[in-house]
């Protein structure tokens, strides 16, 4: 029996040494035998080694390797439970951070885009009413100038329309003189009356007379235009109705004074023409008429009394017009001035 059995290699250290021992007694069992024993019990003998080492190998296995290797699975598959538990809770933990994460993100993405469309919202409300608001001026500012351009063709077609001066009528009171006819003037005093004669006239016809160029002339220079004030052969106009200084319209009447003075009023007699609008006189329409006799009487002043003569009166008969003297106060109808004159009262005949 020289041959040589080699034990598992996969055998646990302790087996294959058993195993090694068990060998090397068979192994001398038979050179022991082999030169007086026959070949069948040697056979024999060798069979039944291998038997009892396959019984003793199949129970060392089952008595000591099978419950230490399933010791080994067990505890090798609850670190593999444990192992996959932890890499489970670990992935767990990950996936529920990232997605507390991913959540985070999301909401913060949302609220961006919200606020983007807010803002987009709000810039185009902005831009909507900045349009609007500038298409409404555009509008209003075409309308404007439409309008403007509308009334300027309107006033130049009216201004055309009245260069024709048979277009304008008017009506003239009669005066009303200031102060009253009879009114007594006293010679060298400082103090002399306003005196003006006063017409209201009224348009009748179908254009407007433009304040600025109402102008007056006398009948007998119509080329010369008298001045507007309130001094001796000036004029002046004043509005009975509406507003000052504007268009004077069909049916409206203004009030048209011309002064005199007081030393040269006693016979006043006179013809004025009225233009308007920069044309010529309206020698067709009725004039502005004043004859007055008497109308401010100038006298001289009183002399001093003087001592009364000793001597017989002769039968000579002198007599002579005494005066007093008055004061009043007067409204200039121009300016407004209010100012105080004298004027001579109470006159009387005095003889001696």
């Amino acid at each position: 029996m020289n041959q040589t059995v080699t034990a598992d290699p996969d055998l646990p250290p302790e087996v294959a040494e058993l195993w090694g021992r068990l060998h090397a007694d068979a192994q001398k069992r038979y050179d022991d035998l082999a030169p007086a024993t026959p070949r069948w019990v040697i056979g024999a003998a060798l069979t039944a080694a291998a038997l009892f080492m396959l019984v003793c190998g199949w129970g060392v296995n089952r008595v000591y390797f099978q419950p230490r290797e399933a010791t080994r699975q067990a505890q090798a598959t609850e670190q593999a439970v444990a192992l996959a538990t932890a890499a489970q809770q670990t992935l767990d933990a990950g996936l529920s951070a990232q997605a507390r994460t991913a959540t985070a993100q999301a909401s913060a993405i949302a609220a961006t885009a919200q606020a983007l469309d807010a803002q987009a919202q709000a810039t185009a409300t902005a831009q909507a009413a900045t349009a609007t608001a500038q298409a409404q001026a555009l509008n209003a500012q075409a309308r404007a100038t439409a309008t403007a351009q509308a009334a300027t063709a309107t006033a130049q077609a009216e201004a055309l329309r009245c260069q024709d001066t048979r277009l304008y009528q008017l009506a003239v009171s009669e005066p009303v003189l200031r102060p009253s006819p009879g009114s007594v003037r006293v010679i060298g005093d400082e103090f002399s009356p306003t005196v003006y004669a006063m017409w209201r006239i009224t348009n009748t016809g179908e254009c407007a007379w433009h304040w600025e160029q109402i102008g007056l002339r006398t009948e007998s220079d119509l080329k010369t235009k008298m001045t507007l004030g309130s001094r001796p052969g000036q004029f002046w106009v004043r509005r009975v109705e509406g507003e000052e200084r504007s268009p004077v319209s069909s049916g409206q009447t203004i009030e048209v004074l011309v002064y005199f003075s007081a030393a040269a009023a006693g016979q006043v007699e006179g013809k004025w023409v009225l233009a308007v609008n920069d044309l010529q006189p309206l020698v067709e329409q009725p004039y502005l008429q004043l004859g007055v006799k008497g109308w401010i009487i100038s006298v001289t002043p009183s002399p001093s009394p003087s001592p009364t003569p000793t001597e017989t009166p002769t039968s000579d008969l002198r007599c002579r017009t005494v005066c007093d003297t008055c004061t009043r106060t007067v409204t200039d109808p121009a300016t407004g001035e209010t100012k105080t004159e004298t004027y001579a009262c109470n006159c009387r005949e005095v003889c001696n």
